[in-house]
């Protein structure tokens, strides 16, 4: 292992970026890295065609196509507030299991390339481990 590679392993480690791993042969590789949707909505070329784990209110999207969005929060969510949200492309069976809750999921993130026909703020497909989120508010 070289020193560029020793530090970003230390600061990684410090920063509790676990999805920065290493391989078997030393080499660094990005596997699905947590991130926030704010970071995505915000710097969608900085993630585009990354693997990446987020949290957010799942719920449809806005447009005829009834398609899922990833919200930032459910009022972003049941007041279908496109611009705090990213499209997800998924098996649709398994999305209407998790609508309407807070979910963890990951996949490949694209950032929107051709104006609102790849999503407002992109999309996300290549969906992996989508499971309910346990934290957030309890429902009454």
């Amino acid at each position: 292992m070289n020193r560029r590679e020793a530090v970003v392993r230390t600061v990684a480690a410090a920063l509790g970026l676990s999805g920065l791993v290493g391989a078997q042969k030393q080499k660094l590789v990005w596997t699905d890295l947590p991130v926030s949707l704010v970071r995505i909505i915000a710097n969608p070329n900085l993630l585009d065609g990354r693997r990446v784990r987020v949290m957010g209110y799942l719920e449809y999207g806005v447009g005829l196509d009834q398609s899922f969005a990833l919200y930032l929060s459910e009022i972003d969510g049941k007041n279908a507030n496109d611009f705090n949200a990213v499209s997800v492309r998924h098996d649709t069976s398994k999305l209407k299991a998790m609508m309407g809750k807070n979910v963890f999921l990951n996949g490949t993130y694209h950032a929107p390339h051709d104006g609102y026909e790849s999503g407002h703020n992109g999309y996300i497909d290549k969906v992996s481990d989508l499971r309910e989120s346990k934290f957030g508010d309890d429902k009454k």
